[in-house]
């Protein structure tokens, strides 16, 4: 029993030592694609469409940007609009989209030294933010800072119908802000996961999709204090109207750049795309116009509601 023992002892101490040895691994560079962010809306910003080259997963070097593209854009109301490159690999929308209506469809072509890679998308409807309210609430669980935070809430009616499909993103002192690791919050009618929400019915955004816009509640881990509500900021909500296939894209793009899972993470696999080409060049990313309904209220002590 002893040699035994002994045995197992001296295996395990070269099991030990022999993880400690370097292991070179060498990984070949894939071929470059190109990748399309072309994510649109309704607001009265600048709205554009960025055109950049992937890269080596370890490469530390900036994003080659695809310049000279051309890029053109029609709708199903017979409609044509064009983009400008104001800047290397950026390109600008010379019209606006801000009469958008749910149902129309718009038909995107990116030319890149001949070779034609289109897309689809549908305008889908999006309901009006009723209010911002605010209140000073407990710590979130963990938190190092005892004293109580504010939390900032927004309400909406999910209209009548099954199949709205919500994309919530913060807005704090005039910037669209996500937490580390996380694009966002996808709501379904109203609600965090898909369900069959009774098509007769309008029902409000439930709390953890309506606090969401409050750093650190509702849309990814507790943030540093210096991220919290403070008393004089402006916070907001842009809500989009998005499709399920976005949704689709957004989860696994989620899941990609988070690595999500640690050891036990399920296996890498391609982010969707709803890009087409006959090219033998690969195209990723998503072209999605949406509505958005926007927001935005002051923290204030004397008033705990934007209206």
């Amino acid at each position: 029993m002893k040699l035994l023992k002994s045995s197992i002892y001296i295996i395990s101490l070269i099991f030990l030592f022999a993880c400690e040895d370097p292991v070179d691994v060498d990984l070949s560079s894939g071929k470059a694609v190109i990748v399309a962010d072309a994510i649109l809306t309704n607001l009265d910003t600048p709205q554009k469409i960025t055109l950049r080259k992937s890269q080596p997963y370890l490469s530390q070097n900036e994003y080659e940007k695809i310049q000279s593209a051309t890029i053109t854009m029609s709708d199903s109301q017979g409609n044509d609009y064009s983009f400008t490159e104001k800047e290397e690999g950026d390109y600008y929308l010379n019209e606006n989209l801000t009469n958008i209506q749910p149902g129309q469809t718009f038909d995107l072509s990116i030319n890149i030294n001949s070779e034609i890679f289109t897309a689809k998308t549908e305008i889908y409807r999006v309901p009006k933010i009723d209010s911002i309210t605010w209140k000073l609430d407990d710590p979130l669980f963990g938190s190092e800072n005892p004293n109580k935070v504010w939390l900032a809430q927004f309400w909406a009616i999910d209209p009548a119908g099954v199949g709205d499909t919500y994309w919530v993103r913060r807005v704090l002192n005039g910037k669209v802000i996500t937490d580390n690791e996380n694009i966002g919050v996808l709501a379904f009618d109203g609600a965090p996961g898909r369900a069959n929400d009774d098509e007769n019915l309008e029902l409000p955004f439930i709390e953890p999709i309506g606090q969401s816009i409050t750093p650190g509640y509702g849309g990814g881990p507790p943030t540093a204090d210096t991220t919290r509500l403070q008393l004089g900021d402006t916070v907001g909500v842009h809500l989009y109207s998005i499709s399920d296939d976005f949704a689709d894209f957004m989860t696994i793009l989620d899941n990609e750049i988070g690595n999500k899972g640690g050891l036990f993470a399920t296996p890498t696999a391609n982010v969707p795309t709803n890009f087409q080409t006959d090219s033998k060049n690969i195209i990723v990313g998503w072209f999605q116009i949406s509505n958005v309904s926007e927001d935005y209220g002051v923290i204030s002590d004397q008033k705990f509601t934007n209206r």
